[in-house]
């Protein structure tokens, strides 16, 4: 299940979710709107929040390998779908917790382009 999918999940325990992407704005409201994102969605074009969250950009074969693919084939099978970045392809994501007082109390920083958190985890991690 997608973040989006859980999103009342978030909102019933007081947090607010927020979505940090590379590009342009006008690509950031289009792919908002496409993918029925509920949440802000911000845009870093200079990618100061993946530095200071330590995401790493990974080799080709952490975004093109066969655990992407398999994990592409998966997510298809659920009906989400998967899109090659416009930005930096290399650029890998991650999630974060962070509670008031700028205290970081969870971060995942994928391995490969494929590699999401659990919603669930991110839920234990605010409550």
């Amino acid at each position: 299940m997608q973040l989006r999918d859980r999103y009342e999940d978030f909102v019933s325990l007081g947090a607010e979710v927020v979505a940090i992407g590379m590009g342009a704005s006008q690509r950031g409201k289009a792919f908002k709107e496409e993918m029925g994102i509920p949440f802000p969605l911000l845009v870093d074009r200079t990618r100061e929040s993946y530095r200071l969250l330590e995401l790493a950009r990974g080799s080709w074969a952490d975004v093109t390998g066969p655990r992407v693919w398999a994990s592409g084939l998966r997510s298809l099978a659920h009906r989400n779908v998967q899109r090659w970045p416009k930005e930096d392809p290399r650029q890998l994501g991650g999630a974060a917790v962070i509670l008031p007082g700028a205290r970081l109390a969870f971060v995942h920083r994928a391995k490969t382009s494929a590699d999401n958190v659990p919603v669930d985890r991110l839920l234990e991690a605010i409550a």
